[in-house]
């Protein structure tokens, strides 16, 4: 006990040692662990989060290496999920990792989020996003939904009665701006941190916006809260007419 608390005391000004349990007791997935979920895991894993689910299939290649925290010279080929659950046992030796390696799809995610305290969103496929957010919004369970391109990223909690992500991408778009401005090292760093600092919100019980997502403008270091709900209810009205 005494080793845990001294591992953790540089937190205790912010987050509590009640806090610090809640983390403790928490069971949290994360979906993807290259550019985004690389620094989830990391923040997860030193913040003392009881256990990890951990799920991803692809390997590292050398275009990851501008900004995925796990990807090295030497493990380029290597599997992204082998090298998380790795990072998580070299950084934490008390947080429990389960590896997953498969694709996750509509008909394995209910199986891979359903015992989670929360799932975080850490995938580069929209397709998968908006099937990862009506299984979590059908099983009750918080998402924390994330996207980044070039200098800029966006994140949000989804709940049942505030879905999100399928009101981003309503428009039916395959692909997000990444395709276009690419995604540089402090982009992943800077979202990935605020994505887990929002994930601990919703297990505290803190203080955060819902029914909209948050807008991250590094080039301009602004962060902006944007509604949905209006978007929504025009939707509701639309189909009801």
């Amino acid at each position: 006990m005494l080793k845990q608390q001294e591992r953790y005391k540089r937190n205790y000004k912010t987050i509590s040692l009640e806090q610090q349990q809640i983390l403790a007791q928490s069971m949290i997935t994360v979906i993807g662990c290259g550019g985004l979920g690389g620094f989830i895991i990391e923040g997860l894993a030193r913040s003392g989060v009881g256990k990890l689910r951990l799920v991803d299939f692809d390997t590292f290649d050398v275009s990851n290496l501008n900004r995925q925290l796990f990807s090295t010279e030497k493990t380029v080929d290597a599997s992204k999920l082998e090298q998380a659950v790795a990072r998580v046992h070299a950084v934490n030796s008390t947080v429990q990792a389960e590896a997953v390696e498969m694709m996750a799809d509509r008909d394995n995610l209910p199986q891979l989020v359903g015992d989670s305290s929360i799932v975080i969103d850490a995938v580069d496929s929209i397709e998968v996003k908006i099937w990862l957010e009506q299984i979590c919004n059908r099983m009750n369970i918080p998402l924390i939904y994330g996207a980044i391109g070039g200098s800029y990223g966006q994140m949000a909690v989804s709940l049942p009665d505030v879905p999100v992500v399928s009101t981003l991408y309503r428009n039916g778009q395959k692909h997000g701006i990444e395709k276009m401005l690419g995604n540089p090292y402090y982009t992943s760093c800077v979202v990935g941190g605020m994505m887990v600092k929002l994930a601990f919100d919703v297990l505290f019980d803190a203080d955060y916006e819902t029914g909209g997502f948050y807008y991250i403008d590094l080039d301009s270091y602004m962060i902006n809260f944007i509604s949905t709900k209006g978007d929504m209810t025009n939707e509701k009205e639309q189909k009801t007419d």
